[in-house]
């Protein structure tokens, strides 16, 4: 039997879990669904709690492709994310990461979300957004191994 790290997160975000001893596929589903709730808490607020995310539901040698950049490694994960909030904090009065979706699909081995992003230009105050589809790839042990970006415009 193998213990879902679920409980601690949810604690330490107030809630509480009784029991978390699950096997075989329903370990795998319960691991994908602890993705689920990382991502629906943190993508919304990585611009501005970018030091208090997730990072246990990422593989350390993630891959991430977006149509600007493809690297691999949690550490170069993290930094992108870092940069994201260096780029929001500096260049635009305010931004926002608004989640419309985030579910399991293809068998459960890829989470899907799409995503509006928008925020206000310091320099020629001006509203701008992009918007997207993201999928996360997950392995046998439900961690995020691939983050592939998909942008709409």
């Amino acid at each position: 039997m193998a213990f879902v790290g679920l409980a601690p997160r949810l604690h330490s975000r107030g809630l509480t879990v009784r029991c978390c001893s699950l096997e075989g596929s329903n370990y795998k589903r319960a691991k994908a669904e602890e993705a689920i709730f990382a991502l629906r808490t943190d993508l919304p607020r990585q611009y501005d709690a970018v030091f208090s995310l997730d990072f246990t539901i990422f593989s350390d040698d993630v891959r991430c492709d977006d149509p600007w950049t493809k690297f691999s490694g949690k550490l170069n994960y993290r930094g992108m994310l870092y940069t994201l909030a260096a780029i929001k904090a500096v260049f635009f009065s305010d931004a926002v990461f608004e989640l419309s979706s985030c579910k399991l699909v293809e068998d459960e081995t890829k989470i899907r979300t799409r995503w509006l992003t928008r925020g206000r230009l310091r320099l020629i105050d001006k509203e701008i957004s992009l918007s997207g589809t993201d999928y996360f790839h997950l392995d046998d042990e439900g961690k995020i191994v691939r983050h592939e970006s998909l942008w709409d415009s």
